[in-house]
């Protein structure tokens, strides 16, 4: 059997579509878009998967990790992939104790007619510029829930976590109890970021001092030195006080609204 590339595994997928499209003849002139079929046929795998007991999210993930690595094989990560330090790299990271983990923030050309990444580590000021086989697919960043939601990435889990910081260091200033909320999502991110980063809580804390200090800049905190480390207001458990308007780097973008399907029946029995 001849060995298959992404090419191939792209081709399987337009298949499947097409063969959805065809299974499930709506009747209507105008085609589904391609972005509302695959959501169409993830909706009806999601309904195979509950009344057959199998775990979506867990397939879901592998799907995931699986596209990660065939891309990584040819020297592709896609904007937003999680990525992770190899060899040399992952060691220079250790000793330094930086994350050895991040988000691709920009594809950009090499010398060598190859590809080149912007990787955004978290509390790096800057982004890296590393070569493909420098870097590997990394773990998923696991879910945390905050006041904000559901934070699922390093890149938000950051914003969030500078964010609470801020709040809790402009209560500190002010003599103000910081809000409970804030010192929970604190509490509840540093760790996850640590965690994936490669860090300890304590060494993540201080990677990301120069961020909370830029957060609580914004919050218009009077200037000087901040006398009280975010994290050990933590610690303390300080009951809620006033909430405080939200740090404008927050990211505070809502999800694509669903739209519903159509409602005829496809000429299959499902």
């Amino acid at each position: 059997m001849p060995e298959r590339d992404n090419v191939d595994f792209a081709e399987f997928g337009r298949l499947v579509l097409h063969s959805y499209r065809e299974l499930i003849d709506l009747g209507i002139d105008t085609p589904l878009p391609e972005d509302e079929l695959i959501s169409d046929v993830l909706s009806d795998l999601m309904h195979y998967c509950s009344l057959h007991g199998v775990d979506f999210d867990q397939a879901l993930e592998t799907a995931r990790l699986t596209y990660a690595g065939e891309r990584a094989e040819e020297g592709v990560f896609a904007l937003d992939s999680l990525v992770q330090l190899t060899g040399e790299a992952t060691r220079e990271a250790e000793r330094a104790q930086l994350p050895v983990r991040g988000t691709v923030a920009n594809v950009l050309p090499a010398e060598d007619g190859g590809r080149d990444y912007l990787v955004r580590f978290p509390g790096a000021s800057r982004n890296d510029r590393l070569r493909a086989d420098q870097l590997e697919p990394a773990p998923p960043f696991r879910a945390v829930g905050t006041s904000k939601g559901p934070v699922v990435d390093p890149v938000r889990a950051e914003r969030v976590l500078a964010n609470a910081a801020a709040s809790m260091l402009s209560a500190t200033e002010h003599g103000q109890l910081p809000d409970r909320e804030r010192v929970a999502d604190f509490n509840a991110l540093l760790p996850a970021l640590a965690e994936w980063s490669g860090l300890t809580e304590e060494r993540m804390a201080e990677v990301l001092a120069p961020k909370f200090k830029a957060a609580a800049d914004a919050l218009k905190l009077p200037s000087g030195p901040l006398s009280t480390h975010p994290a050990r207001l933590a610690a303390e458990g300080f009951p809620s006080s006033p909430e405080p308007a939200d740090d404008p780097t927050v990211s505070t973008t809502r999800p694509k609204t669903a739209k519903p399907r159509p409602t005829q029946q496809h000429n299959a029995p499902r």
